[in-house]
């Protein structure tokens, strides 16, 4: 005997356009939050690595000024410049070039982004405050380095 309906189910593969909707919504979310945090990474590299560059500047400018230091007998204020006078009879220079913000030594330029620097000499101290530019986040660095020319004939 035949039954007079089937009840034989035939299964069907695949999605239906709701699941298909609510799977493209959820990627979306997950890619927008990923897209987010990958501009938010790359923001802040690039304001850290303007904030490194002007503590290497300050950093670059501290060694050449040890250096000189430690071979130096005097130091004078000749108009904006420093000029050390060093054990070997010559001189080394530093000044600040305010239109392009480079600070040189004897011509050769050692830091860029520098916009102000200020030299005290008291006695055998010679008190060196340098500022930077602007960081990306708008933060400018200021250092007070203080050196000691030395004594005697070495």
């Amino acid at each position: 005997m035949r039954p007079a309906l089937s009840l034989k189910r035939t299964d069907h593969q695949g999605f239906t356009l709701i699941e298909l909707i609510v799977a493209m919504a959820i990627f979306g979310i997950i890619g927008s939050v990923l897209v987010t945090i990958f501009v938010a990474g790359i923001t802040y590299y690039s304001q850290e690595k303007s904030q490194l560059l002007n503590q290497e500047n300050i950093s670059g400018i501290s060694a050449a000024f040890e250096a000189d230091t430690r071979k130096s007998t005097a130091a004078a204020i000749s108009g904006s410049c420093l000029v050390f006078t060093l054990s070997t009879g010559t001189n080394s220079t530093y000044c600040l070039n305010t239109s392009t913000h480079q600070y040189s030594r004897n011509n050769s330029v050692i830091a860029d982004n520098i916009t102000a620097v200020s030299y005290t000499i008291t006695n055998n101290k010679v008190v060196l405050t340098v500022s930077t530019i602007n960081d990306r986040r708008g933060v400018s660095n200021t250092i007070n380095l203080t050196y000691y020319l030395r004594e005697g004939n070495y």
